[in-house]
């Protein structure tokens, strides 16, 4: 009987002495780390320009940002990156151009994103372009995605300034590639 007993107390200290090393080595695993609230918007396409459909008109995007302040009144965290636009004119090659944009804001809601940014480079026939400031809709529809933009302008602010305003709704189609809109910012609510 004493034997018995033994054997039971033995097995249960043994049963403890698991369970403890279970728990501490469960509790010493690294917790995950909660995703930044981020937004991504990549791609380049040929846009149609309605008021001259023989234009060339090409856009791309390689803008990005994380909001580590995110929720009821969020704030802007690193956003970079650069937006390239050129129009080169059917019949007028002595005004068309380039500009290239540095990327200081990117925001979205479901598929729908705006940038904003300051012309950092432009070509010759773009120079009124110089240090002004561009705002861009995005849809990323799938097929046809969609865009508007606003600028050059001088008092275009970024995305949390005194009095947004960013860009106009897209009323430019994609012709050929497109646009990808990775957006992971949660709802405010």
């Amino acid at each position: 009987m004493i034997k018995n007993a033994r054997k039971c107390v033995v097995s249960a200290v043994a049963s403890v002495g698991l369970l403890a090393v279970g728990v501490s080595t469960a509790s010493a695993e690294p917790a995950k780390k909660a995703e930044v609230p981020s937004v991504s918007l990549t791609g380049s396409a040929r846009m149609h320009y309605a008021p001259s459909p023989q234009d060339q008109v090409h856009v791309s995007f390689n803008a990005h940002a994380a909001y580590p302040e995110w929720g009821q009144d969020p704030k802007p965290g690193k956003a970079g990156g650069v937006v390239r636009i050129s129009h080169a004119f059917t019949g007028h090659p002595e005004v068309s151009g380039w500009a290239e944009v540095k990327v200081d804001c990117v925001l979205a809601s479901g598929a729908v994103a705006v940038v904003t940014g300051d012309v950092v480079r432009h070509s010759q026939h773009f120079s009124g372009w110089k240090n002004k400031r561009v705002g861009f809709t995005v849809v990323d529809a799938g097929r046809t995605d969609q865009l508007g933009f606003t600028g050059p302008v001088n008092d275009l602010d970024a995305c949390f300034g005194k009095a947004p305003r960013q860009s106009p709704a897209p009323f430019m189609l994609t012709q050929t590639g497109g646009f990808k809109l990775r957006n992971h910012l949660p709802p405010v609510h």
